[in-house]
């Protein structure tokens, strides 16, 4: 029912997917969804798996993160998974996958997100958390999710000012490479946790954003291009 309302079903109906089934059961991180069709034109008797969802109530204490003005047991939602795929689709000439793709995504990200944080509020829960395991995916999620280190905000701020200049695609790829270079020195993504408060009208406190800011400032990222031997 959630699909349909918030328009994904739709979504997938224009891709060519329809008779949309929702599975769920429980694996070894949490609690488990899959989202499987049939193409319209083709195979009845084949079902697609387009959707893959891993999620768990735990708390701050549990995750080892501390959270602005939350006690150590406070409810969060985990996002453990999530693969959003249109696994009939091909991957144009001249755009390769990106980092962690098998096959083209389904365009749906940020309504995915944003059920999400829904899903968590629906759940008593404070915050959805995750850690992104690629530049793309804390992009795509930045408005709003927040990391909660400052230092790591402040970096992924300057980051993104790489794209003044360059496409998503191509800075994802680059730091995936290990072809980036943060103030002169070798880069690596490092996937900190990100948080999404339930309560959209809560800021994160002054002394974060001032640390954020002033890291940001500091901070210069360049592209090596062609990649450094051994990378």
């Amino acid at each position: 029912m959630a699909l349909g309302s918030y328009g994904l079903v739709e979504h997938m109906a224009r891709l060519g997917y329809v008779d949309p089934v929702a599975d769920f059961d429980r694996v070894s991180a949490g609690e488990r969804m899959r989202v499987s069709v049939r193409a319209l034109e083709g195979d009845p008797d084949v079902r697609h798996i387009v959707l893959e969802l891993v999620v768990e109530r735990t708390t701050p204490a549990t995750l080892g993160v501390e959270l602005p003005d939350e006690p150590p047991d406070a409810r969060v939602l985990l996002v453990h998974w999530l693969n959003l795929r249109n696994p009939l689709a091909s991957f144009r000439e001249g755009k390769p996958p990106l980092p962690g793709q098998d096959v083209p995504g389904l365009g749906l990200a940020r309504e995915a997100g944003e059920l999400l944080v829904r899903m968590a509020d629906r759940l008593d829960c404070v915050a959805l958390v995750l850690r992104p395991a690629w530049f793309h995916v804390a992009w795509t999620a930045r408005a709003t999710m927040h990391f909660v280190d400052p230092i790591l905000q402040g970096r992924f701020q300057a980051l993104g000012q790489l794209l003044e200049f360059n496409t998503l695609a191509a800075i994802t790829r680059a730091v995936a490479e290990g072809r980036v270079e943060c103030n002169g020195e070798p880069y690596s993504w490092d996937p900190g946790w990100m948080v999404s408060w339930t309560d959209h009208t809560r800021t994160w406190p002054e002394d974060h954003e001032a640390e954020c800011m002033k890291t940001a400032a500091s901070t210069v990222f360049t592209i090596i291009d062609p990649p450094v031997k051994g990378t």
